[in-house]
This record gives structure tokens, C-alpha cells and sequence, in this order.
């Protein structure tokens, strides 16, 4: 009977460690995503307007924001291509 008791201990044991590890390496991950999310998600100011910016590329005017998402959607598309055009980049993958 007292091996059965250790044995479920030791089972508990290893069912807690396991659980602990999931819940930190779920922590480690969630910090991760945000500090990703901080980097290439910002809010910055060109030609004295502000934009929505992903790496620094403005996407949105601050103004946009109170619009339908399709539209949204497109006047970020449409940034997004002016200004690569602008600065003379091409952006291929």
C-alpha cells in the first residue's frame, strides 16, 4: 500500500513539473509575440501626419482608423505601394 502512495506522489510530481513547464513556456511565448508586436507595429509621424506603420512602412493615417475595413484594407494597400514607390525601393521576397 505505502508503494502505491510514492508512486502516485511521484506521479503527481511529474504531472505538476509538467504543468509548470507548459504554463512557462506558454509565458515565454506570449512575451515573445509581444515584444515582436511592439517592434514592427508603431505608430509614427511623416510629412506632419501620423501613420499606422508595420517596420516602419506607414500604412494608415491615424484619420482612417474610423473607416469600414475594406476600405482600411485598401488605403493600406495603396500606402504601402507609394511608399515603396516613393523611396525608389521594390520590396520582392
Amino acid at each position: 500500500m505505502k508503494e502505491k502512495s510514492v508512486l502516485t506522489q511521484i506521479v503527481a510530481w511529474l504531472r505538476a513539473r509538467r504543468e509548470q513547464r507548459r504554463a512557462r513556456k506558454s509565458a515565454r511565448y506570449s512575451e515573445e509575440l509581444k515584444r515582436e508586436s511592439e517592434r514592427v507595429l508603431q505608430v509614427r509621424e511623416f510629412d506632419g501626419q501620423l501613420f499606422v506603420c508595420y517596420n516602419e512602412v506607414p500604412l494608415l493615417t491615424t484619420c482612417m482608423l474610423k473607416e469600414g475595413l475594406p476600405i482600411v484594407v485598401e488605403a493600406a494597400r495603396m500606402m504601402y505601394v507609394e511608399y515603396y514607390k516613393t523611396k525608389g525601393l521594390c520590396h520582392r521576397k
